[in-house]
């Protein structure tokens, strides 16, 4: 699915089927089980409500992958404590007003999310010092960007 009609164009004439829709208005327009998976790439934070959008993710899907930038990085939060404002870095490459970022969250919130829901992490793996490797539990400091696979329970 793509917001921008004219990456929508390009991806269609690179032979990439794609959809041309607005996922803040959610998926209704697809039964529940419609595919085994939804993948979710960087966009949860740019949505007006993530939190509804996982839920529709794991209505219309078997199984959702999700990736997103961790605000909780260690770099992030230093940036942030000695400059006062919010950081640009390679993975945050935007100022404030230019990012598509309305809802900046962490690795934490997001386990806090999948705690209070019917939803299970089948696998986990974080971007941490230019690797990727199996996410660990001091991974809110130190990934940079996470992927989960999840489920519901």
């Amino acid at each position: 699915m793509e917001i921008d009609p004219k990456a929508a164009l390009g991806a269609t004439e690179r032979g990439v089927p794609v959809l041309q829709a607005d996922l803040s208005e959610g998926l209704s327009w697809f039964p529940d089980g419609s595919f085994d998976v939804v993948v979710l790439e960087e966009t949860l934070q740019t949505l007006p409500n993530p939190w509804l959008m996982l839920g529709e993710m794991l209505r219309v899907g078997r199984k959702g992958i999700v990736s997103f930038p961790n605000f909780a990085h260690w770099r992030v939060i230093v940036d942030l404590v000695a400059h006062g404002r919010m950081p640009v870095t390679e993975r945050l490459p935007y100022h404030w007003y230019d990012s598509d970022n309305i809802h900046p969250f962490t690795l934490q919130d997001f386990l806090d999310w999948v705690d209070t829901s019917d939803v299970r992490i089948v696998a986990g793996h974080s971007l941490s010092e230019g690797s990727v490797r199996p996410l660990r539990p001091e991974d809110n400091l130190h990934a940079e960007e996470v992927l989960v696979v999840v489920e519901r329970r």
